[in-house]
């Protein structure tokens, strides 16, 4: 049997028939993966003809449209129109699934939306999942009512599966069942907000969920799910024929949203973002711009003359036709005026049909009436820059993509452009526009002289062009990211865009066009991720101008978008121009792009090839490595994985999504916090506002510097932690008589540990036990505790091999007992203290007894030292004295599940002081030695019970492995924080924050790019550096030119009244620098302490950070 069809399904085989008229509406790219109008030469032979994409595709439809197909016999069938026949869909699934309104609401109103329809979603999920090898849906809705992810994360898609197929993949490999794909509206609930007045929430009551591994269930949800984060797009603004039920259910919510319709509509104006773009430094073609009711105010300026067209210039008919458009498409008349000048108001203008009346404004405000648009277009292909170049014509606007509606037209063919204005005037709707712009002259093929990579290239013809695709992200901490690019190659004389052309890098495009020194091609990616990035990092400048009303919402804004360029030569350069700015529905070229790699990596070997360097630069080889690593490099490491494939291009965006999610979750929630601590919490009360949560914070100092940036600040004396369980039931008290109720309760303080893990037991919300917080707090009990943990472990090791001896020591007489158990040399300290205060070593009997007669003496109670454990008592401990490297992990834990682990390696003491000097992050052990240090950290404080929250652990790695120091059962201060969110993008206080509310901390898993090294200043040698003008100076600017990082752990208030002379003296500062190697930053620290005058004879920095 002869078809001229891909496979279709057995049972019927359809061809569908449509019409020219509906080709040129629907025959659009799913991913919006264009306009790319640019984008196609012009046959010379054809000079006084315009070449138009609608043109050649009603020529191709009407070539479809005879289909005839011969079975065996020479017979004639009659076939039905069916869409698999396009696709080459076989149906290879159960279609029996519950696909119905949600049981909770079956009896009650059914939806409009027709199974059909539903069921067409359905398959095209299915095809999807069948052909790229993930296992078929499950329909579990006979089951409902099953519990939220642990991360409380409800992203909810309104969508087609082809529009989203990447992120719903990436999302549920990211964090398993957070994931929503709604296909029916009667699948979702919108309810008023109970926190914030006036605005709404969206439940799910039923949705497609995606877990790990690419698996799929069909779920219902009683109690229904809140949403957290909303991807829109069933609002039918580009006339898709998809359901447009999402346009109201967008309106006036409290959650984040991607892209409401007023930021779609912006980012889909190709006036005003061409003209961030040259804000912004970014090339893009000139053009001449015809604005039909502009929803935004975009000034005329040297690369971009804007015109606004005036009424009467459309049919009856059109105009009819466009305020249904507009209907449909939602209000835009929020949208923001770019350059704060409001639209000016002008009188009708009684024109007739045939006659071409404008104005212009430019940027001095000035108007020219009754313009006539043929002068226009004819003063602008006269331009001298412009008269013997290529024109391409376009209309702009939500519905306008994929280059339909394009036209190219050859030099000085004024006639032909001016019609092909004419034919886009009626089809444009109010806030669209027409372009008049220059062609972007592609780069010709180059003789290949030599290849430097093991790639054999397939050089191209004369006659092809090729459009760079690159999917721009904001990630995490808001700043835009190059995600991925993709190249198409086609013909120089049709338009080149995501349906026409074969998805691949931009390496290999570059190489088949005979680029071949890697050096430039390395240039250009560079420029054309750093393009993209500024393109969408002016987006979000601007959308920090707009109010809520203006973005579409509280939570709207721009998340994702796809920029297209060609490239170019430029004065001997090749630069990329950007054409076309698309909103968040452009990732479905990406999608095909991984798909077909991904196919390759599960079905080949790649021989260790990184198939995109972006994903190289950003996602796969940016990770550090040991600088004194000897192992040989296995090329498997260096290959990219199934999860590094699949779902790259979105991946920031997907991070972006689960991290807006948190944050929305701990909105106005209320948090109780035991003990303010010290200066170095000063960034907690800020923070904790700007994320929207109501801080009740409890302290015995009535005078606290932030006691007004809390949402209630309670003043109790809990300095005497022998009375703790008093103190405990007196804050429950007078949160219930002050009509308080707390979602979480934790401390960022030391000392309040096993307080606030007793009123944490009292009030019932997450955290640990009062027993386990307070082993924790108690160094020999810690250790004799892990040293009884003798029992096997199947899958590690014996906990007991991370405990060191010890022994109490309450009175002189415990001394020779102690010395027994523990031996000498030993390390003295305080049973309760942190910060090394107190910390001496003693090689001798008697040193023991002159130093804990000195030290019991010194300190007392915490009027002699503040913060170090003598709230409790001022017992000491004998501990074995151990030799290796000194390293702090810090920990997230929850439900005795680690989540995240980091790692500092900390330098030499300056020595008879155990106070810490330097530091470096991330560590640069070797894998093995950082993964024993994480298992011990993680077994002892499992073990202790602590199994809810952020944990600071100090241990020692010794020849035979790692041993503990102490445990802060807190999260890690001094410059900790600040170091973990510059290199890993994680937030430890928010980490501490969401664990107390019972929701698991979102962790992205991003490798550092850098390291960071510091050094701490002490009072008694470093003063200088703070009060001394000249060398404050030189801090300050280095400080402005971002060379170092300065932590601030004392107020130079106190500095100024600091003891030279005092014996436990702590540090004031810490100074820190960035580099991608650890020489590197040795070197850059070295520099800056000399010049600053930190490193001396009796500070020797340069000593310190040796074993950093």
């Amino acid at each position: 049997m002869v078809m001229t069809s891909s496979l279709c399904s057995q049972d019927n085989l359809h061809v569908e028939d449509m019409d020219i008229k509906g080709k040129y509406e629907n025959a659009v790219d799913k991913d919006k993966d264009v306009d790319n109008d640019k984008d196609v030469d012009y046959n010379e032979k054809d000079v006084d003809e315009t070449m138009m994409s609608c043109s050649n595709m009603e020529k191709n439809n009407t070539n479809d449209q005879e289909v005839e197909y011969v079975d065996e016999n020479d017979e004639t069938v009659n076939l039905e129109t069916d869409q698999n026949c396009k696709t080459g869909m076989c149906v290879m699934w159960n279609t029996e699934v519950n696909l119905e309104d949600p049981m909770i609401i079956r009896s009650g109103k059914q939806s409009e939306d027709t199974e059909e329809e539903v069921m067409e979603f359905y398959n095209t999920l299915q095809f999807m999942l069948y052909e790229t090898g993930f296992p078929e849906t499950e329909d579990r809705t006979a089951m409902p009512g099953r519990a939220n992810n642990k991360e409380n994360a409800v992203v909810v898609f309104l969508a087609p599966p082809e529009d989203c197929m990447a992120m719903l993949l990436e999302c549920g490999n990211q964090v398993s069942d957070s994931i929503h794909l709604i296909f029916k509206e009667s699948w979702v609930s919108k309810k008023p907000s109970k926190e914030k007045q006036g605005l709404y929430e969206i439940f799910i009551l039923k949705a497609i969920t995606f877990h790990k591994g690419g698996l799929t269930y069909i779920d219902e949800f009683n109690p229904p799910r809140k949403c957290t984060y909303l991807v829109n797009y069933f609002f039918n603004a580009v006339d898709s024929g998809l359901p447009s039920w999402g346009l109201e259910m967008e309106k006036n919510l409290a959650n984040p949203i991607s892209a409401p319709i007023p930021l779609c509509n912006q980012v889909d104006d190709k006036v005003w973002t061409r003209y961030k773009m040259s804000c912004y430094g970014v090339d893009h073609p000139e053009t001449l711009a015809f604005t039909l009711a502009p929803k935004r105010y975009v000034p005329s300026i040297d690369t971009i003359r804007v015109l606004e067209l005036g009424p009467g210039m459309k049919s009856k008919i059109s105009q009819t036709e466009n305020s249904l458009h507009n209907k449909n498409r939602g209000d835009n008349a929020n949208m923001q005026n770019s350059s704060n000048a409001t639209l000016e108001s002008h009188p009708e203008y009684q024109t007739a049909n045939s006659v071409i009346t404008a104005r212009h404004t430019d940027a001095n405000g000035l108007v020219c009436t009754h313009a006539d648009m043929e002068l226009e277009i004819r003063n602008f292909l006269n331009k001298p820059s412009i008269i013997n170049r290529k024109i391409v014509v376009k209309p702009s606007g939500p519905k306008h993509y994929a280059s339909v509606g394009v036209s190219f037209h050859p030099p000085g063919n004024v006639d032909s452009v001016i019609n092909a204005v004419g034919i886009l005037l009626d089809k444009i709707m109010d806030g669209d526009s027409i372009l008049v712009e220059t062609f972007v002259e592609p780069i010709n093929p180059r003789p290949v002289t030599g290849i430097s990579h093991n790639i054999q290239p397939t050089l191209v013809d004369s006659g092809l062009m090729f459009r760079v695709r690159c999917t721009g992200c904001k990630d995490i901490d808001g700043k835009p990211i190059c995600s991925l690019i993709t190249c198409g190659i086609g013909s120089i004389r049709e338009p080149v865009h995501g349906d026409n052309t074969v998805p691949q890098t931009l390496n290999t495009t570059l190489l088949a066009f005979g680029v071949s020194d890697p050096l430039m091609r390395r240039k250009i990616e560079q420029d054309v991720c750093k393009k993209t990035e500024d393109i969408l990092q002016s987006l979000i400048d601007e959308e920090k101008k707009m109010t809520a009303e203006q973005r579409g919402g509280i939570g709207g804004f721009t998340d994702i978008i796809g920029i297209d360029f060609f490239l170019t030569e430029k004065n001997g350069q090749i630069v990329p121009v950007a054409v076309d700015v698309n909103s968040h529905d452009c990732t479905a070229s990406c999608l095909k792009f991984d798909c077909i790699v991904d196919l390759m990596d599960r079905c080949t070997v790649l021989n260790g090839q990184i198939l995109n360097p972006v994903v190289q630069q950003y996602e796969h080889s940016i990770g550090v490595s040991s600088d004194n690593s000897s192992q040989y490099k296995r090329r498997d490491l260096d290959m990219p994985k199934f999860d590094e494939l699949f779902g790259r291009s979105v991946r920031p965006w997907v991070r972006t999504m689960l991290t807006r999610s948190q944050d929305y979750l701990l909105q106005d929630k209320t948090i109780l916090v035991i003990g303010a601590g010290g200066y170095s919490n000063q960034f907690i009360w800020p923070s904790a506002l700007e994320l929207g949560v109501n801080i009740v914070l409890v302290d015995s100092n009535l005078e606290y510097f932030a006691r007004d940036l809390v949402y209630r600040f309670i003043s109790i004396d809990i300095e005497d932690h022998k009375r703790d369980r008093a103190h405990a039931s007196f804050i429950v008290e007078t949160l219930r008589d002050m009509n308080i109720s707390v979602d979480g309760c934790l401390t960022f303080w030391d000392d309040c540990g096993p307080l606030a893990a007793l009123v944490s037991e009292l009030l019932k919300t997450k955290g640990n036990t009062y027993k386990a917080a307070y082993m924790a707090k108690t160094k020999s009990l810690t250790q004799a505790h892990l040293r009884k943990r003798t029992g096997p472990i199947p899958h590690w090791q014996y906990t007991s091999l991370f405990a060191c001896r010890s022994a109490r020591i309450t009175c002189e007489a415990d001394i020779p007992k102690a010395i027994q158990a523990v031996s000498i040399p030993a390390i003295l300290k305080l049973e309760h203290a942190s910060c090394a205060v107190g910390v001496n070593i003693v090689k001798c009997k008697e040193d023991v007894f002159n130093q804990y007669a000195n030290i019991t003496n010194r300190l007392r109670t915490n009027v002699d030292f503040r913060g170090v454990g003598l709230g409790f008592s001022n017992l000491m401990v004998l501990m074995e004295h151990l030799q290796g490297s000194d390293h702090v992990v810090d920990v997230v834990i929850f439900e005795r599940k680690l989540v995240a682990a980091f790692i500092t390696n900390n330098g030499l003491t300056n020595w008879p002081s155990y106070i810490e000097t330097s530091a470096l992050m991330p560590s640069n052990l070797t894998v093995d030695k950082q993964a024993q240090l994480v298992n011990a950290a993680f077994q002892c404080l499992t073990e202790l019970g602590l199994s809810n929250g952020v944990f600071n652990v100090r241990m020692q790695l010794t020849s035979i492995g790692p041993k503990l120091i102490d445990i802060n059962a807190r999260t890690g201060g001094l410059y900790i924080c600040d170091w973990v969110k510059r290199l890993y993008r994680i937030d430890l206080m928010k980490c501490a924050l969401l664990v107390s509310c019972g929701i698991r901390p979102y962790i992205p898993l991003i490798p550092p790019s850098e390291y960071i090294l510091g050094v701490m200043l002490m009072p008694s040698k470093h003063k200088h550096v703070m009060h001394d003008k000249v060398t404050r100076m030189i801090l300050d600017d280095m400080q402005s030119q971002g060379d170092i990082i300065l932590t601030l752990l004392e107020t130079e208030e106190s500095l100024r009244f600091a003891n030279d002379k005092a014996e436990y003296e702590q540090p004031y500062a810490n100074i820190a620098v960035q580099a991608q190697t650890v020489e590197e930053a040795r070197r850059k620290l070295l520099n800056i302490c000399k010049k600053l005058a930190i490193e001396t004879s009796d500070y020797k920095v340069s000593q310190f950070i040796q074993l950093c």
